[in-house]
């Protein structure tokens, strides 16, 4: 006996199933069943450019490889030792995009880098899942592009040093972000983009693709009740897919509770489904701001640009050079020959000093933001014994700074600007060692320079001494805000230090009357004593005999 089977209400409202034979026998029944099935995908017809025609952007387009994420630093040798770096997620939105990124979240550990987007569009769900992967970890976001310094990533031939530690060095440019990404740049806390950016939307297409099942059930009769007891797929065949511009109800509904979550206007949908897919729509900057697609009228270069580590406190995306990369050093070397601060303790070489003679820490390179661990741990193993610190800095990061001049201050030292040589050797070199399990040599004012964040470290000494031909100025590298300048000027109060003393000027050598300007703003203590007055190895035959003075 033969008989037809209903159907079973639809998947999503795009998949049916359809009758089916049923071979009946006593007790025990075996059935073959056809289902077709509606399997939907959200896929974007993407396309870019302002302008453009339709079929111009959909070429364009396809200039796009699917999207890879990498990270790029600032290439501005202003900001080091700490620069801005940022994730740039560039081409193409596909289904394994979202698997990429969290691999790179996972490298880059708790680092919290906004993500710069230039994509053309595509995959809608995967986008979503970027978009909420984004806003779970606070991550800022922007339309940009980035111009790499040296290579693009793909080049096989790309620099080594920079594959190596995974970070490469650029600057941001213009962007695009069309179609399905808008939806991922939803999820940044902060979203931006500037005025030459193009942000487009058109309607969501889905394609809709279908599929014959074939498969054996095998049931029992008990009480009179059916009862299955296998089920088995026996062939596949796949039908003819098609498109559509039309939501279903249940995509709709999901795409707004989408822009409620990531706290966009719900008339972004309709704004989007008012464009026909083949063509794309260009947003202005007011709709920008009414859409919510973006949250301030800031440029996203706000986000990278190489003063944000200057200010106080300094963006979340500023990384120091030791932890930019896998092998930071390689970087540092490249675009910081002056080297990251070193604190060493050095005694006088002079003839005829010993057995007691005068010894020093000397202070030379960029401050960056570990530089006040190592002073810290180096007066630690001092003890109680109070060296002079002999600085010699182009300056480097301002909150590190501030941090050395209060542990200067705490310990109580003499800060002084001077070079010291050690056998032949800087102290900031890597290749300079120890004579004799100790550093020997002599430092001299002329060469001597302390500028920028320097300065700060030099304000934190009890007595604080700059001759003549050493170069002392605040000299920042660029416009610093005014909450930046409010910290500074309480620092300075804290020191002691008349706020005047940071007149923004180049630094030049001191000569008498530039020295005297800062004894009266109170950043130098005395105008007639250099480094001589700390490291000459005859203070030691002085009475009462200098404390840095060691038999």
């Amino acid at each position: 006996m033969i008989e037809s089977v209903p159907g079973v209400a639809s998947i999503d409202g795009n998949s049916e199933l359809w009758g089916c034979v049923v071979a009946k026998r006593r007790f025990r029944v075996t059935r073959l069943i056809m289902l077709t099935a509606f399997a939907a995908a959200f896929l974007f017809q993407f396309a870019f450019a302002a302008g453009a025609s339709a079929k111009k952007a959909s070429n364009e387009a396809s200039d796009f490889q699917p999207m890879k994420f990498v990270v790029v630093r600032s290439s501005s040798p202003a900001c080091e030792p700490t620069c801005p770096q940022w994730i740039w997620a560039n081409g193409e939105i596909v289904g394994d995009t979202p698997a990429q990124f969290q691999r790179l979240l996972k490298r880059i550990g708790r680092q919290r880098l906004p993500v710069v987007i230039n994509s053309p569009g595509g995959n809608v769900e995967a986008a979503i899942k970027l978009a909420r992967m984004i806003r779970g970890r606070g991550l800022d976001t922007a339309v940009g592009g980035a111009l790499l310094v040296g290579c693009l990533p793909e080049r096989k031939d790309c620099l080594e040093t920079q594959k190596e530690t995974g970070v490469y060095l650029g600057v941001l440019v213009r962007g695009i972000c069309a179609s399905a990404c808008p939806l991922m740049l939803a999820g940044g806390v902060e979203r931006l983009a500037g005025e030459s950016s193009y942000v487009g939307v058109h309607q969501i297409t889905t394609t809709v693709s279908r599929e014959q099942v074939f498969y054996r059930e095998r049931y029992q009769l008990v009480n009179g009740k059916k009862r299955v007891t296998e089920r088995k797929v026996v062939q596949r065949k796949k039908l003819k897919s098609y498109k559509t511009t039309k939501l279903a109800n249940q995509t709709k509904t999901l795409m707004l509770g989408f822009l409620k979550e990531m706290g966009l206007s719900q008339s972004y949908l309709a704004v989007a489904q008012g464009t026909a897919a083949a063509d794309m729509r260009q947003l202005t900057w007011p709709e920008l701001i009414d859409l919510k697609v973006i949250t301030g009228f800031q440029a996203p270069e706000s986000l990278v640009q190489p003063g944000r580590c200057l200010e106080l406190p300094s963006g979340d995306n500023c990384i120091d050079l030791v932890d930019a990369g896998s092998s930071g050093k390689d970087i540092r070397m490249a675009l910081n020959p002056e080297g990251l601060m070193k604190f060493v303790v050095v005694r006088s070489d002079e003839t005829g000093c010993e057995p007691n003679c005068p010894e020093w820490i000397a202070a030379e390179g960029v401050i960056d933001t570990r530089a006040p661990e190592r002073l810290e741990k180096l007066l630690k193993g001092l003890g109680q014994r109070r060296l002079p610190l002999v600085l010699n800095s182009s300056g480097g990061n301002l909150a590190a700074a501030m941090a050395l001049g209060r542990l200067v201050r705490k310990a109580e030292l003499t800060t002084v600007v001077g070079s010291t040589a050690i056998s032949g050797c800087l102290p900031s070199s890597d290749n300079c060692r120890p004579n004799r399990d100790r550093y020997t040599g002599n430092a001299v004012s002329s060469g001597g320079v302390c500028v920028f964040g320097c300065v700060l470290v030099l304000a934190g000494g009890t007595q604080r001494l700059a001759g003549y031909h050493t170069a002392v100025a605040w000299s920042p590298p660029g416009g610093l805000s005014n909450n930046t300048r409010f910290a500074v000027d309480a620092y300075l109060g804290e020191m002691g230090v008349h706020p005047g003393a940071l007149e923004e000027k180049i630094a030049d050598s001191l000569d008498s009357y530039s020295q005297w300007r800062l004894y009266l703003r109170r950043l130098l203590t005395t105008t007639n004593l250099t480094v001589d007055s700390v490291v000459d190895g005859g203070i030691c035959r002085q009475t009462p005999k200098p404390a840095n003075c060691n038999g």
